[in-house]
């Protein structure tokens, strides 16, 4: 990251600090130990995760290059639960593939494949299911000044994004799935839909 883009980055960050201080990484961390530990069941701990990925997104869209028909992000390689392919199954009436259950680093691996293809439920440059997507997308974001830097098509030196500790929610989920469903399977989206709608 240049020095230009690294500067921007922080004002912005400490922007989203001081208008939300419980984004403050200390705090962040509080309210996932809090999810983690409470006393809810395991479909409960996993609403309030997506409640807190939806309130960071919040926090920081005032700040970031991220507008309606940007779309650069969503040629990623999306990665999922099974539990989260079941949601996008049911909102787009579509067929979902079953993933067997495996190690991170082979999910991983799979993926790459899918580096710069557009997700499977992109339509017109836009999200055909927003409102239930996955927890990833959810907390996915740039905080560069526009979006260039994130179309796939560039070599990834000129990629470079900046962004808001996503890793501090997005670590600790993944940790809460992992503990408390093991064999939950995890995979690229792609995996899951394979084929396009009729």
């Amino acid at each position: 990251m240049n020095d230009d883009l690294e500067q921007l980055a922080l004002r912005k960050t400490l922007a989203i600090m001081r208008a939300h201080p419980w984004m403050a990484p200390e705090a962040l961390i509080d309210q996932v130990i809090r999810i983690r530990y409470d006393s809810g069941s395991y479909e409960g701990k996993k609403l309030k995760f997506i409640r807190l990925a939806d309130r960071f997104h919040k926090a920081v869209a005032p700040h970031t290059a991220c507008r309606s028909r940007c779309s650069a992000c969503c040629h990623l390689p999306t990665m999922l639960y099974a539990y989260e392919a079941s949601a996008l199954a049911n909102a787009s009436g579509r067929t979902m593939a079953t993933l067997p259950p495996r190690e991170p680093s082979l999910s991983l691996a799979a993926a790459k494949q899918y580096f710069g293809k557009p997700c499977p439920f992109l339509k017109r440059d836009r999200c055909s299911v927003y409102e239930v997507r996955p927890v990833i997308c959810r907390l996915h974001h740039s905080l560069n000044a526009g979006p260039e830097a994130c179309n796939t098509s560039l070599p990834p030196e000129q990629r470079r994004v900046a962004s808001y500790d996503v890793d501090l929610v997005e670590g600790p989920y993944h940790a809460f799935v992992r503990e408390e469903a093991p064999l939950e399977p995890w995979g690229c989206i792609h995996e899951f839909f394979p084929t396009n709608p009729a």
